[in-house]
């Protein structure tokens, strides 16, 4: 690790370097929702731990440009798997990444809420088919799950949202 600079001894050479590539090995491990990588932002964290007291153009040496961009890449790759939105943000093009990104959730999102809605249509036909039985629903059932459609739905003889469902901001 690099220690800890005092704003009047900025680091140089090799030892910013090495600075500048721990930083941008904690923000690949935060991710890029929390911290995307830029050179304006790895200039405000080293800046802040007193690593460099000058100007963004400090980072405009080829090396550090190469590492930085190296880094950027490597974020985006981990963080997306679609070609097109990751070539988005690699070419600048950050609002039509971000667009991108946002649409392709909001799909994920949409096909996770049918998936929701089909397991809970077949959960209450297997309450159905249980209740027609002489087995008790509360010994085939986790207890959480009893606990969620004993709150939505007591009798659980008619088309419900159960409870957890109509929590949720849809």
């Amino acid at each position: 690790m690099v220690a800890k600079k005092s704003a009047s001894k900025p680091l140089r050479g090799k030892d910013l370097n090495d600075a500048i590539e721990v930083e941008l090995k904690f923000m690949l491990d935060e991710g890029f929702e929390s911290s995307p990588i830029s050179k304006k932002a790895v200039h405000a964290r080293i800046t802040k731990k007193g690593y460099i007291s000058s100007g963004l153009s400090v980072l405009s040496h080829k090396d550090r440009t190469d590492l930085i961009d190296h880094y950027i890449n490597k974020q985006l790759d981990a963080s997306c798997d679609d070609a097109d939105i990751n070539e988005s943000f690699k070419a600048g093009r950050t609002v039509e990444g971000y667009k991108a990104a946002r649409d392709k959730l909001k799909k994920e999102n949409d096909v996770l809420k049918e998936r929701l809605r089909i397991n809970t249509e077949a959960l209450v036909k297997i309450v159905h088919q249980i209740q027609m039985t002489n087995i008790s629903v509360d010994n085939v059932l986790p207890e959480h799950l009893v606990a969620q459609l004993d709150e939505s739905v007591p009798d659980y003889n008619s088309e419900f949202t159960p409870k957890f469902v109509q929590d949720e901001e849809w």
